[in-house]
């Protein structure tokens, strides 16, 4: 299984909320996607990176795939737009 994690710090909480809004919804859309989270920081110790989601990928190829999906490009840009990101990927 390959984890996709993306962390998100941003002030735009409407466009944030629309954008994971799209992510919520893509298990079943992706091919080899089975299961994504999505989770808000409590502790504050996160450096302002407020936000996350991780995706769970059957295996690699499936996650390379989604780096050129129709979806992965719509959030992409939104988030781009709104946000600082760290993404880190690693094989469980």
């Amino acid at each position: 299984m390959i984890r996709h994690i993306v962390l998100i710090k941003t002030q735009n909480l409407e466009r944030l909320t629309q954008a994971l809004e799209l992510v919520k919804v893509l298990v079943g859309k992706v091919e080899g996607l089975e299961s994504i989270e999505i989770a808000k920081d409590f502790s504050g110790r996160s450096k302002d990176f407020d936000h996350l989601f991780v995706m769970n990928f059957i295996e690699e190829r499936y996650l390379n795939n989604w780096s050129q999906h129709p979806e992965h490009t719509a959030i992409r840009d939104i988030l781009k737009s709104i946000a600082e990101m760290i993404v880190f990927d690693y094989k469980v």
